[in-house]
């Protein structure tokens, strides 16, 4: 917002462009931090000659919004090879990173989300997580036929004395709005993600190729999904679409205001749990049969101690309890 408004001083109330002037500092701040964190994984990969992907806000920051203060990050996300993964884990215990014990609600629901997504956390004191994914589009029906092409088609970037890779304008684009669409649905939001989107567009429309983005779309059994959020963006905002592309029958975009609502997106994530669950538990049944599919839906219905206490921490003392003969 100061970005924007710094340049019509007169317009804005000085004490308020004063805020927005110290937020803008704190947070370019933080990004500076977080620049030279991502450097330091990157560069350390790339000597172990271990391929990255960056992802999401790692690398957009700089190439879509020419400001890292712009775009806020809450974790570095990576996207490794299946056989890079011990390679990566070893490498970010030497630097220092740590994963958390009891975080899932079980070792077979960690393994796929593992395999459909990414690896437990690794936590860094004094820094972001980092997230290693495995595949951006496993929790999509055929997701698991796409990780090779997500690597044939990465572009290799040089910047700043770093070398990483990222993902094609297709896989890119196709990747945000998923990635939206199941925040959506789960009612919950940040703007930077719609802006990320809406910047991408923005740079790309003209070159990105449409047919072929509709395509993996189908081929992932996930173009409902995608228009679903391209014709919420469209309702809201100017997003750059052909006039051609899929539209969802009888589909009404979801109100992003009611999202930005704590009360109002609890009721959009109710409104899709059972249906996102029923997925979730179909895909599980086609991959690993119908054995783990009914211990699956017993382990979320009844979750172990440890993951209860590592996903509700207890934040304040117990009052004690005193006794007055």
């Amino acid at each position: 917002m100061y970005h924007h408004l710094a340049e019509q001083k007169n317009a804005v109330p000085t004490h308020i462009l004063k805020a927005l002037k110290d937020e803008y500092q704190k947070q370019a701040f933080r990004s500076l931090r977080t620049q030279a964190q991502i450097t330091r994984l990157v560069n350390e990969a790339h000597k172990r000659e271990i391929p990255v992907i960056l992802l999401k806000g790692a690398a957009l920051s700089r190439w879509l919004y020419n400001d890292i203060a712009l775009r806020p990050m809450s974790d570095i996300d990576i996207l490794c090879r299946d056989e890079d993964i011990p390679g990566m884990k070893r490498m970010l215990s030497d630097l220092g990173y740590y994963q958390r014990e009891g975080g899932s609600q079980s070792r077979f629901i960690e393994d796929i989300s593992t395999e459909w997504s990414h690896l437990p956390q690794f936590h860094l004191k004094n820094g972001l997580p980092v997230e290693v994914h495995k595949n951006i589009f496993g929790k999509c029906a055929e997701g698991g036929s796409k990780k090779q092409l997500l690597w044939e088609t990465a572009t290799r970037v040089e910047t700043n004395g770093t070398s990483f890779y990222r993902l094609s304008t297709e896989c890119l684009s196709l990747h945000l709005l998923l990635h939206l669409y199941n925040h959506m649905i789960n009612g919950s939001m940040a703007f930077y993600w719609i802006t990320d989107i809406l910047e991408l567009n923005r740079k790309t429309n003209s070159t990105l190729n449409w047919p072929l983005f509709w395509s993996l779309a189908n081929d992932l059994g996930a173009q409902d999904e995608v228009a679903h959020v391209v014709a919420t963006l469209k309702a809201h905002y100017t997003l750059s679409i052909p006039s051609s592309s899929p539209v969802v029958p009888n589909m009404k975009p979801i109100s992003l205001r009611s999202l930005m609502n704590p009360e109002t997106s609890k009721r959009v994530e109710q409104s899709h749990f059972l249906s996102a669950r029923m997925k979730f538990m179909k895909k599980v049944y086609t991959e690993h049969g119908l054995g783990k599919t009914v211990w699956l839906l017993l382990r979320i219905l009844v979750p172990t101690k440890a993951h209860m206490e590592n996903r509700y921490p207890v934040t304040h003392n117990p009052l004690p309890i005193t006794h007055n003969p």
